[in-house]
């Protein structure tokens, strides 16, 4: 392996290294680093990226770095994480009932990785599976998830590829046991 591909290496492990499950505090750091690839592969890349982003002046090759993530990141999908409860809203709804609300909800897989639902393109609607489970949790509390249609939550360019929390839109939540 050459000195850029260790380096790269390096870098990219000691990003992960802070990258803790919230769930899981007795994992070692290299457990933690294992698990968290393995449950959002697909974020190892976009911290390269984040790596590549910040070393590059070139106004041009970071807007085609940037793109190139996005796509990734829009294609992206998770399978099954785990994570605790950062915030669960009630959002909407109105005195008379007339409206239900909707849920959003954050989901913190260790620091500074969240995945939120976005009441208006993402909602968690009364009436649903999600909604009746969603309605149980409490902040602090483990849980599984999966999720797609993924966007940075970040407007402006570095955040999209530097920040690593994004709205989502759940398909699945579960309780840890």
């Amino acid at each position: 392996m050459s000195k850029v591909g260790r380096g790269l290496v390096v870098v990219v492990l000691s990003t992960l290294a802070w990258l803790t499950l919230a769930c899981t505090p007795s994992l070692s750091q290299e457990e933690q680093v294992k698990r968290v690839v393995a449950e959002v592969p697909w974020i190892l890349e976009v911290m390269q990226s984040c790596e590549a982003y910040k070393k590059t002046k070139a106004d041009a090759a970071r807007t085609d770095i940037a793109r190139e993530t996005l796509n990734l990141i829009h294609r992206a999908k998770v399978d099954k994480a785990t994570g605790k409860v950062a915030k669960l809203v009630a959002v909407g709804g109105s005195p008379g009932g007339a409206a239900d609300p909707e849920l959003s909800l954050q989901i913190d897989l260790g620091a500074k990785v969240v995945f939120s639902s976005q009441s208006g393109k993402r909602p968690i609607k009364k009436g649903g599976a999600l909604y009746d489970v969603a309605g149980t949790l409490r902040e602090g509390q483990c849980v599984t998830f999966a999720a797609t249609d993924i966007e940075p939550i970040a407007s402006y360019q570095v955040g999209q590829l530097c920040e690593y929390r994004y709205y989502a839109k759940l398909a699945s939540l579960t309780p840890c046991p």
